[in-house]
């Protein structure tokens, strides 16, 4: 009876390191997701091209996944749902600190891989709209972004530390592609988008309607970066849209980061694989979408939280970081 026991005993340990090995560098991924944000946006082409290219280098099985972009992604990677995920310094910071939507279910295990490119905050109405600063959009309806996206986030972020609050609009939670619609038929009179340039939304607007930036002051600009660390200023260049009409000067705005983020536990091997990957197939992904020129290693190393050891060996090997 004791030799069963044993037999069984020994029989169980040996299972458990079998299955569940003590060395986490040792876990196989054979399936992987990177999360990405809606089909008019810059995260979902550059998360299908990361996916295609990680993929075809036979570092698992990557698929990208269409969401409600930052926020979600965040959530869904801290809750192990997702290997990566794309998303904006800001909602990255509240995650990984629990603050502002990630309060209640406190921080998050996401580090950041790299930041991949920034974005500036598009505030777009059409060329005839009454609206020419910030303050007109009181008692308007505005897209805010899609609810719980990274745009979202930001627009409330921004609309706040400027005097203006949910209450003082009527605010629409919608994508890139539906808030592009809804300005061109009038349904909002006014819509944010934190997207690169150019973005697909926009373009799609221009094509059909004249449209206009409304831009910030340096004072509000200044007001914006100072509370919020994550956020730089920026400059929407005149010829980021040529062709498309009422965008011909230069507009200040208020701009982010986007990060690539991994869940804290991933092997550091891995991670290191992946990052790798990725850089040195950048020009297959400036072949998915032209942002990808802007993944750079001098703008890679600008994250808002800790970057993954995996990531940090790979930007120390290149000399990014010492």
């Amino acid at each position: 009876m004791r030799n069963i026991k044993w037999i069984l005993t020994t029989f169980i340990i040996l299972a458990i390191l079998i299955y569940f090995p003590t060395n986490g560098q040792a876990k196989k991924y054979k399936y992987m997701t990177i999360l990405t944000g809606g089909t008019g946006g810059v995260y979902y082409p550059l998360g299908g091209g990361m996916a295609e290219v990680l993929t075809k280098a036979k570092i698992a099985n990557v698929t990208a996944e269409s969401t409600g972009a930052s926020v979600e992604n965040c959530n869904l990677v801290g809750r192990k749902r997702a290997e990566m995920g794309l998303a904006m310094a800001g909602a990255c910071y509240d995650a990984y600190n629990g603050l502002g939507k990630f309060k209640k279910r406190g921080k998050l295990p996401i580090l950041a891989m790299f930041a991949a490119y920034p974005s500036p905050m598009h505030i777009l109405v059409l060329a005839k709209s009454s609206i020419h600063r910030i303050s007109d959009l009181k008692g308007k309806k505005v897209s805010v972004g899609a609810f719980g996206s990274g745009t979202e986030n930001m627009a409330k972020n921004m609309l706040y530390t400027l005097g203006i609050t949910y209450k003082d609009i009527k605010p629409a939670f919608l994508s890139f592609s539906e808030t592009a619609m809804s300005l061109r038929d009038g349904v909002v009179d006014a819509g944010f988008m934190a997207v690169a340039i150019p973005a697909s939304a926009v373009l799609d607007l221009g094509s059909t309607r004249k449209i206009r930036f409304v831009p910030l002051s340096q004072d509000e600009i200044n007001k914006v970066t100072s509370k919020f660390k994550y956020y730089s200023s920026v400059v929407i260049p005149k010829g980021a849209y040529k062709g498309i009409g009422g965008l011909t000067e230069n507009t200040p705005a208020v701009g982010v980061q986007n990060i690539l983020i991994c869940q804290k536990d991933l092997p550091a091997d891995l991670v290191y694989k992946i990052v790798k990957t990725l850089f040195a197939n950048k020009k297959k992904l400036i072949e998915v979408h032209q942002i990808a020129k802007q993944m750079t290693p001098e703008n890679a190393i600008k994250v808002p939280i800790p970057m993954h050891p995996g990531a940090i060996k790979y930007f120390k090997e290149i000399g990014a970081l010492k």
